[in-house]
């Protein structure tokens, strides 16, 4: 596990490296950091299956959005494997992120105003790139 400030889910089952200038938050419902200025917040919740997740399992988690019509971009971020799904609502960006590892589901939200699309996306990709999960090494 990497040694710099993490932010960890439920009993370390996965980690992220939390990017420089960004801050956890406290949130009972998930974990949350928020970027420098607090443009956006990184939501993660994490869900556990009797075996392992599929790709369709995923499919699955994010149906209403595929049915909407957003389109998925395959996507490898650190241990986890799955796909992001990106789209605006009129008030604000989203990119989601249903990913898989084992028996473990990530399901990853950045949110922003649509004034500042793309302000971090440098450090959503990098933190991303280090997310580790229990037993995946």
């Amino acid at each position: 596990m990497p040694s710099n400030d993490l932010l960890e889910g439920e009993e370390g089952s996965w980690w992220l490296s939390i990017p420089p200038g960004w801050s956890e938050v406290s949130d009972p419902d998930c974990a949350t950091i928020v970027s420098e200025g607090e443009l956006g917040t990184l939501q993660i919740s994490a869900a556990f299956a009797p075996g392992d997740v599929t790709d369709a399992d995923l499919r699955d988690f994010a149906q209403e959005h595929i049915d909407a019509g957003a389109p998925t971009a395959d996507v490898v971020a650190g241990d986890f494997r799955g796909f992001e799904i990106a789209y605006d609502d009129g008030e604000a960006y989203w990119r989601q992120w249903y990913l898989r590892a084992g028996s473990q589901i990530l399901f990853v939200t950045y949110g922003c105003p649509l004034d500042a699309v793309g302000v971090d996306d440098a450090a959503l990709e990098s933190a991303l790139g280090t997310l580790g999960a229990v037993g995946a090494h």
